[in-house]
Parts: C-alpha cells; sequence; structure tokens
C-alpha cells in the first residue's frame, strides 16, 4: 500500500521550493519561474494528489468522486483579479463537453465562505468548488493555476495564469492533451456575452 503521507509531503516539498524559486529567482522572469514550477511538478507528480484536507478544509467534492473523468481543476480566489476574470469561461468550457467526459472542479482559498458564495451566486457559477481557505491542500504558489487530468487523473497539464477557456484553440488544446472530443461547436452566435463580460 502507497505512502500517502510521505507522498503528501514530497508534494508540499516540490511546492516551497516553487515558492522559493518565486521570491528568490533574481533576474528569472515571471515565465521562466513559472515554467519552471510546471515541469518540476509534472515530472514529481504525474497523478494528481489525493485531497487530504486539514482541520480548516470544507471539502464539497473531490477528484475521487468522478471516476474514469477527465478533470480541469483550477484554484482560484475572489479576490485574484486573473481568477475573477477567467471564471466564466471556466464555467463556459464544461458546456462543450458531456459530462461524463469532463468536469470543471474549483479549489477555492477565500478565507470568507460567504463571500465566496457571493461570488459564485452573483456570477452563476455552478460548478463543483472544494473550500480550502488555509490554501493548505496544494498550497499553490501563483493564482490562478490549473491542473488539466486525463480520465485516470495523471496530469496533462499545469497552467498558471487565466486565459480564455471557451476560446477555440484552447479547447482544441484540451481535447489533444485529455483526448476527449466536444460534444457542440465552440464557434460563438454573434449575440453571445463575451467571457469577460465585456459587449
Amino acid at each position: 500500500m502507497p505512502d500517502t503521507n510521505a507522498a503528501r509531503r514530497q508534494f508540499l516539498q516540490l511546492i516551497m521550493l516553487g515558492m522559493a524559486g518565486y521570491v528568490l529567482g533574481g533576474c528569472k522572469s515571471e515565465g521562466q519561474l513559472e515554467s519552471e514550477f510546471r515541469n518540476r511538478f509534472l515530472q514529481n507528480f504525474p497523478k494528481f494528489p489525493r485531497f487530504q484536507p486539514g482541520e480548516h478544509t470544507a471539502v464539497l467534492h473531490s477528484p475521487t468522486s468522478y471516476s474514469g473523468v477527465a478533470l480541469v481543476v483550477n484554484i482560484w480566489a475572489s479576490w485574484c483579479g486573473p481568477c475573477v476574470y477567467e471564471m466564466p469561461s471556466l464555467q463556459k468550457l464544461g458546456t462543450f463537453f458531456k459530462p461524463e467526459d469532463l468536469q470543471i472542479i474549483g479549489i477555492n482559498v477565500d478565507k470568507d465562505f460567504n463571500l465566496m458564495r457571493e461570488f459564485l451566486l452573483r456570477n452563476q457559477l455552478n460548478f463543483p468548488v472544494v473550500l480550502d481557505p488555509a490554501n493548505e491542500m496544494l498550497r499553490a504558489p501563483y493564482l490562478p493555476s490549473t491542473f488539466l487530468l486525463r480520465r485516470d487523473h495523471t496530469i496533462a497539464q499545469v497552467f498558471v495564469g487565466d486565459r480564455d477557456w471557451s476560446d477555440p484553440s484552447v479547447i482544441s488544446e484540451i481535447e489533444k492533451l485529455l483526448a476527449i472530443k466536444r460534444q457542440v461547436p465552440t464557434k460563438l452566435p454573434d449575440n453571445s456575452p463575451r467571457a469577460d463580460g465585456l459587449s
């Protein structure tokens, strides 16, 4: 039986190295630091770590509940501007795929549960959310950070920073990385709202 505690310790050490690199990187650009964090993660943790919530973590949903389903796991906060920007398109991404092929899961690190809940209601976001106010499950050094998990929950890719998840080129990349196919065209009607909320 694998030592999940040892694996979790190794995972946290990796994250702390990423944070140290961000602080001590000196002349390295933000893009270089993000690339190093992503590469170290993929090399050391091909499979997404199981959630082991601590005292202050309220888990509503867990990847273990989605056996055989590809996942997009997004770490975010309501006070994070780039996170807020990409939320509508992240939810829209889920509509392009069948639920048995792809699910969106958010990991929210807000310390105020009510602020997070109000944000979800105000923006009509309905994908499952894991509450981690202490950021202790993954200790992500960057927000937003997004993990693409294959059906067996091995990690296909890690993205750092915001993006328009409803963009056709992004959807095509997800199809290729996760070996899944969209169920509806990605071209939006002319009167469809933009992902950034602008008309």
